[in-house]
Formats: C-alpha cells, sequence, structure tokens
C-alpha cells in the first residue's frame, strides 16, 4: 500500500531533480525516475514492471548534467543524481564546517559533491586531496572538477587502505556501492590501493584538517593507513561506518584521543570524529 504522504514526496522530489537537470536532460531525468511512483506489488519477481523499469533507468545511463550548489555535475545513474542533489545528506552541513585556508580530504569522493563544495570554500589557500577508486566515477571526478574551474584540488585514482597494495573492487549495482569489503554481483576490477599517510608524505602535505570518510565498509582499514596522519593534525573526520565496523573504529580512534559522536540526523551509522 502506498501513501499519500509517499507519492506526494516521491513527486516532489523527481519534479526537484528535474529542475536541478540541464535542458534536455529534464526528460532523461523524469523517465528514469518514473517507476518510483509504482507501488512496490507492482515491482515484484513476476510482474512486469521492473523490465519497464530497467528500460527506463536505461536512459540515464550514459551521463547528465546538473546544476546545484552553483555547480555543475555530471553523473552516469540515479544514485549520482540523488548524491548530487541538495536533498541528500542535508545534515552534513551541520559537523563539516571547513573555512578558508583549510585542508580537505574527501576519502570515497565518488563524482566530487563534497570535493567541489569544500574547494571552494576554503578557496585558493586552502587544498582539498580527493582519493577516488572506480575508473567510471574517477573520469566523472575529473570532469567535474574541470567544468567547475577549481584548481586546489588534487584528484588520485586510488582506494585508501592500510597498506600499500592492489585491491579487487567489486562493482555495486550503482555508483555509489562499489567496494573492496563487499563481494557484489557485478565481478570486479583490480584498483591501486595506498595509505593516507603515505600519500600525504609525497605530496609533502604535513597538515590536513577535515576528512570525510565513505569506503563502503573499509573505514576501519582507511583509518589504519591513516593513524600517522592523526596522530599528527588532530583533523576532524565525518565517516560512515557499517554497523559491523563501528566497535572497533571508536575503539581504535579513542586509542588516539578522538571522541567519536553517531550522527543521529543521518539515519543510518555515521560518525563525527574530533580530538579530546
Amino acid at each position: 500500500m502506498v501513501s499519500v504522504r509517499g507519492v506526494f514526496r516521491t513527486i516532489h522530489d523527481i519534479l526537484y531533480f528535474c529542475y536541478l537537470a540541464e535542458g534536455r536532460d529534464k526528460l532523461r531525468v523524469f523517465t528514469s525516475f518514473l517507476p518510483n511512483l509504482f507501488p512496490r506489488t507492482l515491482r515484484g519477481k513476476y510482474s512486469i514492471l521492473p523490465r519497464i523499469s530497467e528500460r527506463l533507468k536505461s536512459g540515464i545511463v550514459r551521463g547528465i548534467t546538473l546544476r546545484t550548489w552553483g555547480f555543475r555535475f555530471l553523473v552516469v545513474d540515479r544514485e549520482g543524481v540523488r548524491i548530487v542533489s541538495p536533498l541528500f545528506e542535508s545534515w552534513m552541513w551541520n559537523f563539516l564546517k571547513p573555512k578558508r585556508g583549510d585542508v580537505f580530504l574527501d576519502v570515497g569522493a565518488h563524482v566530487g559533491k563534497y570535493t567541489c563544495i569544500v574547494a571552494k570554500m576554503v578557496g585558493g589557500k586552502g587544498k582539498v586531496i580527493a582519493l577516488e577508486p572506480h575508473p567510471t566515477n574517477y573520469y566523472l571526478l575529473t570532469k567535474n572538477i574541470c567544468a567547475n574551474k577549481l584548481d586546489n584540488v588534487i584528484a588520485l585514482n586510488v582506494a585508501a587502505w592500510n597498506e600499500n597494495s592492489e585491491l579487487k573492487l567489486y562493482s555495486g549495482s550503482t555508483s555509489g556501492r562499489h567496494s573492496v569489503k563487499y563481494v557484489r554481483d557485478g565481478g570486479y576490477i583490480t584498483v591501486k590501493a595506498r595509505r593516507i599517510d603515505d600519500i600525504l608524505e609525497e605530496l609533502n602535505i604535513d597538515r590536513v584538517d577535515w576528512v570525510k570518510i565513505d569506503a563502503e565498509g573499509a573505514e576501519y582499514e582507511v583509518l589504519q593507513g591513516m593513524e600517522r596522519t592523526l596522530r599528527k593534525c588532530r583533523c576532524k573526520l565525518i565517516l560512515e561506518c557499517r554497523r559491523e565496523n563501528l566497535g572497533k573504529v571508536i575503539s581504535f580512534l579513542n586509542i588516539l584521543g578522538y571522541r567519536a559522536k553517531i550522527v543521529k540526523e543521518s539515519g543510518i551509522p555515521y560518525l563525527f570524529c574530533y580530538p579530546l
């Protein structure tokens, strides 16, 4: 049963996403999100609607451009549209508050929403280091950095990890679900993995003020690979943390002198971590 409130909320979101899209991309966004109005009972295994839904969603696969936050973002799927929208993680800005001249590390940068917005916030005297392991996301990340004329960003096509190696990156069903920790149905590619401590040393970056981590289950290994940076810089962190990792992540940060606060507004386990 679909509630009237839920239908109106879905219609609102679809119209808002269409508003953000440029030119002819508005129609592609509309047709792509239209299946969201189908009742869940009609999207079952034996219904024809899932096949219709997949056909409609394919209209956005080749990428569209949206204008949001005063930026232009090229995305590759429906999740990308949702992520770059101001509706997604709107609570983030209650915690992520960089100032001019700050250094921001974006781990799991996707197509660059936080990379681009924070790059503008920290200005020319600040810096953003963006890490994104998936080649398609990385391509879009670099396109979006260039499209928004940002010259204070260093983008690297690597996975953050606790050692320098190569990893299997399992392909998720959407652009934000690729993971080195969880086996997905879409196969895998091999990607380069680096310790953040080593990356920053090679870049001669001796200060980090803010870190955002969205590593699809690899948050503990990411933190292990930046222990030296955390001890030295005492930076603030915002990270998505899988429930099975909460205990060891919080314990690890406590040992380093951090307090971790669960962000209730996020709806899923996000941690805001700050040095004591």
